[in-house]
């Protein structure tokens, strides 16, 4: 087969879907390549260039269907190899850059957060006001204690790569793919670089979302309250972590039809319990300066309202984990984009995005739920 059919041939193979979640994966990285080259000297348009060639190399590579590949035989031990290899790599990688060199204002804000409760203050009322709900901070506890918060996002990683093996339980290779895309993007590796959580909070939403979506067994009330309040603390992170969920609320409900109301009602009870605390311990200051005050500061209310409102309509529509998994891409995507564009419109191209008028960091909500909504030649109906 000569060289312009095979490219036809792999065209035909990156369906609609999956050439939309391409564009939006190529626009977040461009952005953070635009933004960051100049901070090392390198011109943007060089950065840029390099960097579509690798997206398309790596396209060819996660689209094609190698036979080779196909054959090749991958145990979950190489897997779990693999992914170590990968971890340590970042780590060492991550270690290359100084927390107090590093402009992101999220590594030391989880750290003040933490010094400030091990100290008995008041963790909201720091100098750098946090904008996560509590259980955020408690996940970087553990880390905190080790001696760097930042291993959190290494964390997030595993967690990805976890996440993984319940999408292609018999598909190895497809879970490299994914790995591949994920590895070589600019947003993950600015995210690991400046010890951020964006990337580990979603990973574990996505983590909690595709257990729920595929057990297999029965539910009983014990087992769904249990996870109905490991929900609530998963969205005790960011209020954002709520338009994930909608997308899945439908196929949730079909799979825990006999106990979907007390599911429902500890996700609401794990979100509660762990503010409580915070509000009767200052209840003015977290009501003025919290973290409900912050997050609403990010976008406007018409935009908070259309996103609930277009996340029920897809979760309506969605009759599958794949579908839910792409609505929730797109509503993560859109409701970072929009803001966006509005900073844009209101203070120029240059300001928004190389002066620090917007931050770009955002789009990292999106990375994991993206990725994992690709569809590849030989994925499986059970897979997707």
């Amino acid at each position: 087969m000569n060289a312009p059919s095979k490219i036809v041939r792999l065209l035909t193979r990156i369906n609609h879907t999956n050439l939309s979640l391409l564009i939006v994966y190529l626009l977040i990285n461009l952005l953070f390549i635009w933004k960051y080259s100049v901070h090392y000297d390198i011109p943007s348009w060089l950065a840029a260039l390099a960097f579509i060639v690798l997206s398309l190399f790596a396209t060819l590579l996660v689209f094609h269907d190698f036979k080779i590949l196909s054959s090749l035989y991958i145990s979950n031990i190489s897997y779990g190899i693999i992914i170590a290899a990968i971890a340590v790599v970042l780590t060492l990688f991550m270690l290359q850059f100084r927390p107090e060199q590093i402009a992101s204002g999220r590594y030391p804000a989880i750290n003040i957060w933490i010094e400030r409760l091990f100290t008995l203050e008041y963790p909201y009322a720091a100098g750098i006001r946090p904008s996560g709900f509590p259980f955020l901070f408690v996940l970087g506890i553990p880390f905190y204690l080790i001696g760097d918060t930042g291993l959190l996002q290494i964390f997030g990683f595993l967690i990805f790569a976890a996440t993984l093996i319940l999408k292609y339980p018999s598909k190895i290779q497809n879970r490299l793919r994914v790995l591949l895309l994920l590895i070589i993007s600019p947003v993950f590796l600015y995210e690991v670089a400046v010890r951020s959580e964006l990337f580990t909070n979603m990973a574990l939403v996505l983590l909690f979302i595709e257990f729920c979506t595929r057990r297999e067994k029965e539910s009983n009330p014990a087992s769904t309250a249990l996870l109905g309040f490991i929900g609530g603390l998963l969205l005790s992170t960011r209020g954002i972590v709520l338009l994930a969920y909608i997308p899945f609320w439908g196929l949730v409900r079909r799979k825990y039809r006999p106990h979907w109301l007390l599911f429902s009602l500890m996700i609401l009870a794990g979100f509660l319990i762990t503010l409580l605390p915070f509000i009767i311990w200052n209840s003015r200051h977290f009501i003025s300066y919290g973290p409900f005050t912050i997050q609403m500061s990010y976008l406007p209310f018409w935009l908070l309202i259309l996103s609930l409102v277009a996340a029920l309509f897809l979760a309506w529509k969605a009759r599958s984990s794949a579908r839910a998994h792409i609505s929730a891409a797109f509503i993560l995507f859109g409701v970072v984009f929009i803001p966006f564009l509005i900073s844009i419109f209101k203070s120029g191209v240059i300001y928004t995005i190389l002066n620090d008028g917007f931050d770009i960091s955002y789009f990292a909500f999106t990375i994991p739920f993206l990725l994992i909504s690709l569809k590849f030649p030989d994925s499986t109906n059970d897979e997707n």
